[in-house]
Parts: structure tokens; sequence; C-alpha cells
């Protein structure tokens, strides 16, 4: 499985980076792991 930052998934939604990761923060995306300050998420 590929794990996308929240720079690259931003891009793919067409939102902003800072909203994917209050997303993750929140639990709304599934298998969002965090590494340090960064998010990933599949």
């Amino acid at each position: 499985m590929e794990y996308l930052t929240t720079a690259e998934l931003s891009e793919r939604w067409k939102s902003t980076s800072l909203r994917i990761g209050i997303l993750c923060v929140d639990g709304r995306i599934e298998d969002a792991i965090r590494k340090g300050k960064t998010w990933y998420c599949q």
C-alpha cells in the first residue's frame, strides 16, 4: 500500500495540506499514521 503525505493528498483532493492534517487528527482519514511532524495517509 502506498502512503501519501498531506501535501500530496491535498493536490489530489484539491484542498490544503492543513485541512488534510486536521482530518487526520480528527480520525476522519482511516489508516493515517504520523511519523515525527508528518502525517501519512492511504
